[in-house]
């Protein structure tokens, strides 16, 4: 044991850094467990870093973010409500966002409630922050918001509840009924909504993504990121957003006192990727897609239950057996790394996360005969 570590921060687990480790010092592994995508960052945005470093844009900015940045991320929301420079807050990734809200919202002692499976970091973002968090699942096999469960799972010291769309690690895409009956709930016990929608861009068929903030403009947060819609995981830029301008800057206090400054070089290339990179995302989308059906079938063949993923890059197949056990056994037998659903909540005990953002279409083939010679 750690002395002097507080004991909600030592319950936290590493759960998908334990399998991304382990699959790192192995030879000849299939891996489909890192959450990213394998595309490489646009060239124009690398060209717009470099030229921010020959210009000296290596200093502190605003603790909210350069106000082009602030503007043109605005723009990139204002479909989903009206917003202008003051209601964006940029932040460290999508994880800064959410660790600026957990932690400047939550007394010690309050809580957020979120769906059963979510996102893991999600877990520990809320150990290390003042509050803690509850999980409930959403939906029920039909697709239908359990509203009576979640509204149980509400207490008095409830003051967020959390949206993901489209989902980690279901790949799920919440449909305008969906967000409007958690919204309602939401407005009824008088929380406020995280909406969190890094994967905003990546939609697969028919689905369309639809923000709480559409519908409850003046109830909810939105966390958006450059990591998964534009491949641009390790820049680490992300964004807070409210119709609250108050809000933003109040916020921007946790900002201040966790990394100071979002990196300048870091918001320069996210400028010109919201300006000229919207190209280069159709096309990393579509290549998605078409991994995403090679997924689905595969997953089909194995008679395995899955949520449809409309969205993101993840498909959360059920395996009828133990998702810690079996992923491990898979990685050590057959080479092959997936995420132990167990860490995303209770109801993902028997679920694994197969992430087809990060493997090309020859490695999801391959990743499956394995998988299928693994289950015999």
């Amino acid at each position: 044991m750690v002395m002097g570590i507080r004991e909600s921060v030592r319950d936290a687990v590493f759960s998908i850094r334990d399998i991304s480790e382990k699959a790192g010092r192995m030879d000849d592994t299939v891996r489909l467990d890192i959450g990213q995508p394998d595309f490489e960052t646009p060239s124009e945005v690398k060209k717009a870093a470099s030229e921010a470093i020959r210009e000296d844009h290596i200093t502190y900015t605003s603790l909210w973010g350069i106000p082009e940045l602030r503007k043109e991320a605005a723009d990139y929301e204002s479909w989903k409500t009206e917003m202008g420079e003051k209601n964006i807050m940029v932040t460290t990734g999508g994880i800064g966002a959410l660790h600026c809200i957990l932690t400047g919202f939550l007394e010690p002692g309050e809580n957020v409630v979120m769906n059963d499976p979510a996102w893991m970091p999600y877990s520990l973002i809320s150990r290390v922050s003042p509050g803690t968090f509850g999980q409930v699942p959403y939906f029920d096999e039909d697709g239908e918001v359990r509203a009576s469960a979640i509204r149980d799972s509400i207490g008095e010291d409830t003051e967020l509840l959390l949206l993901n769309s489209p989902e980690n690690p279901t790949g799920r895409v919440y449909t305008e009924e969906q967000v409007k009956t958690l919204g309602e709930l939401a407005e009824e016990e008088g929380l406020w909504i995280v909406s969190d929608e890094v994967y905003d861009h990546l939609l697969y068929g028919d689905a369309e993504h639809v923000s709480a903030a559409e519908h409850f403009p003046d109830r909810t947060l939105i966390v958006n990121s450059m990591s998964k819609n534009f491949a641009m995981t390790g820049w680490r830029i992300g964004w807070v957003a409210s119709r609250d301008e108050e809000m933003i800057h109040e916020l921007g206090k946790v900002n201040r006192a966790s990394t100071a400054c979002p990196n300048y070089i870091g918001q320069k290339a996210a400028l010109t990727a919201l300006k000229e990179s919207q190209d280069y995302v159709n096309d990393m989308r579509e290549e998605f897609e078409d991994r995403q059906e090679l997924v689905l079938q595969h997953v089909e063949d194995l008679g395995w239950d899955s949520v449809n993923p409309e969205g993101a890059i993840y498909a959360f197949p059920d395996v009828e057996q133990d998702s810690w056990e079996f992923a491990h056994s898979l990685l050590e037998n057959e080479g092959v790394a997936v995420v132990p659903g167990s860490a995303a909540g209770g109801s993902g005990d028997t679920n694994v996360r197969i992430c087809f953002g990060s493997a090309t279409q020859e490695d999801i083939e391959e990743g499956f005969q394995r998988i299928k010679r693994f289950v015999g």
